[in-house]
Protein backbone atom coordinates (compact mmCIF):
# COMPACT_ATOMS: atom_id res chain seq x y z
CA UNK A 1 0.00 0.00 0.00
CA UNK A 2 2.71 2.28 0.79
CA UNK A 3 4.78 2.32 -2.44
CA UNK A 4 1.31 2.37 -3.87
CA UNK A 5 1.07 5.44 -2.84
CA UNK A 6 4.91 6.60 -3.12
CA UNK A 7 4.59 5.65 -7.11
CA UNK A 8 0.80 7.57 -7.03
CA UNK A 9 2.54 10.82 -5.97
CA UNK A 10 6.02 10.41 -7.86
CA UNK A 11 3.93 9.96 -10.71
CA UNK A 12 2.07 12.80 -9.90
CA UNK A 13 4.91 14.99 -9.12
CA UNK A 14 6.39 14.42 -12.84
CA UNK A 15 2.66 15.08 -14.48
CA UNK A 16 2.54 18.33 -12.68
CA UNK A 17 6.53 19.39 -13.02
CA UNK A 18 7.43 21.89 -15.91
CA UNK A 19 7.68 21.21 -19.39
CA UNK A 20 10.56 22.03 -21.68
CA UNK A 21 9.15 24.15 -24.77
CA UNK A 22 10.64 24.90 -27.94
CA UNK A 23 12.07 28.19 -28.86
CA UNK A 24 9.50 30.69 -30.28
CA UNK A 25 9.54 31.39 -34.16
CA UNK A 26 10.01 34.94 -35.26
CA UNK A 27 6.76 36.27 -36.83
CA UNK A 28 6.26 36.39 -40.96
CA UNK A 29 7.67 39.45 -42.36
CA UNK A 30 5.20 41.70 -43.22
CA UNK A 31 5.33 42.83 -47.58
CA UNK A 32 5.79 46.08 -48.67
CA UNK A 33 2.18 47.55 -50.62
CA UNK A 34 2.44 49.34 -53.38
CA UNK A 35 1.97 53.08 -52.69
CA UNK A 36 -1.34 54.23 -53.49
CA UNK A 37 -1.85 56.59 -56.43
CA UNK A 38 -4.71 58.19 -57.16
CA UNK A 39 -5.99 57.76 -60.81
CA UNK A 40 -8.97 58.81 -63.23
CA UNK A 41 -11.20 55.92 -64.00
CA UNK A 42 -10.76 56.31 -67.88
CA UNK A 43 -9.48 53.19 -69.93
CA UNK A 44 -7.51 54.76 -73.34
CA UNK A 45 -5.86 52.54 -75.19
CA UNK A 46 -3.23 54.96 -75.69
CA UNK A 47 -1.48 57.97 -73.28
CA UNK A 48 -3.44 60.52 -72.21
CA UNK A 49 -1.98 63.86 -73.65
CA UNK A 50 -4.04 66.23 -72.03
CA UNK A 51 -3.72 65.06 -68.09
CA UNK A 52 -3.83 68.60 -66.53
CA UNK A 53 -1.44 70.24 -64.38
CA UNK A 54 -0.44 67.86 -60.91
CA UNK A 55 -1.59 64.84 -63.34
CA UNK A 56 0.88 62.46 -65.50
CA UNK A 57 -0.20 59.28 -67.78
CA UNK A 58 0.31 56.30 -65.83
CA UNK A 59 0.01 52.64 -67.33
CA UNK A 60 -2.78 50.27 -65.37
CA UNK A 61 -2.35 46.54 -66.84
CA UNK A 62 -3.87 47.52 -70.50
CA UNK A 63 -5.29 50.65 -69.82
CA UNK A 64 -3.97 53.80 -69.88
CA UNK A 65 -5.45 56.53 -66.89
CA UNK A 66 -4.33 60.20 -65.48
CA UNK A 67 -2.52 59.75 -62.16
CA UNK A 68 -1.85 62.76 -59.43
CA UNK A 69 2.01 63.74 -59.50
Amino acid sequence: MKTFVAVTLLTALAVAGPTLTRPTQAPPTVLATPEARACTRICASEPPTNCGEGWEPAQLGDCWACCRV
